[in-house]
């Protein structure tokens, strides 16, 4: 649950001052600009008190009602990088298809983080790519960071987290330099389909 909230406010309200900040220091945005990004920002306040409510429910060991959303899947990885308001191009490599829920999870998790760092710290787009194999989906973000002073500091909880994640369903996860940039690797592993 720790691991869950951290993720939850950490992601959502992260891309909300971050889009926040972007705004109020710049005054040549065109009307336009300002809509779409006031639109992001609504969409992430929406979206991150619909998971605290759930959130919620679960730690008062309530049932959940038909109201609750869905959860999060890998295969919205699109809408998600949307949302995030970050430029990035998506790829993605084999079938996607429906996961255990437990890999799901922790993919769509590692893939929120990652994408919140590369808000944090990048300077150009990200480069999302899926791998679905056979035994594995693999994630991973490449981004490019410079020198600049990222708009809101981070304490490290994020990395622990997204490796947490990957060690508890027995996959491998990387984080660090890569080329001019940063580069998060997941591989979660699939458990074999029976006859």
């Amino acid at each position: 649950m720790a691991r869950e909230l951290h993720d939850l406010v950490a992601n959502h309200f992260s891309a909300i001052a971050i889009q926040s900040a972007g705004v109020l220091s710049r005054s040549d945005l065109e009307p336009r600009a300002v809509q779409a990004i006031l639109e992001s920002i609504r969409e992430n306040s929406v979206q991150g008190m619909a998971e605290m409510r759930a959130m919620i429910g679960l730690l008062r060991a309530e049932m959940p009602d038909q109201d609750e959303p869905t959860r999060r899947r890998l295969a919205d990885a699109g809408d998600l990088i949307e949302r995030s308001g970050l430029r990035a191009t998506l790829t993605v490599n084999g079938s996607a298809r429906d996961l255990p829920a437990a890999v799901d999870l922790a993919a769509y998790r590692i893939l929120l983080e990652s994408l919140t760092n590369a808000l944090k710290h990048g300077t150009a787009p990200a480069d999302v790519t899926l791998d679905y194999g056979p035994n594995m989906v693999i994630v991973t973000v490449d981004n490019p960071v410079g020198d600049h002073h990222p708009i809101l500091p981070g304490a490290g909880a994020g990395l622990v987290g997204m490796r947490e994640r990957a060690t508890l369903i027995g996959g491998a996860f990387e984080a660090g330099p890569y080329q001019n940039g940063w580069r998060v690797r997941a591989e979660l592993p699939l458990p074999e389909e029976t006859p």
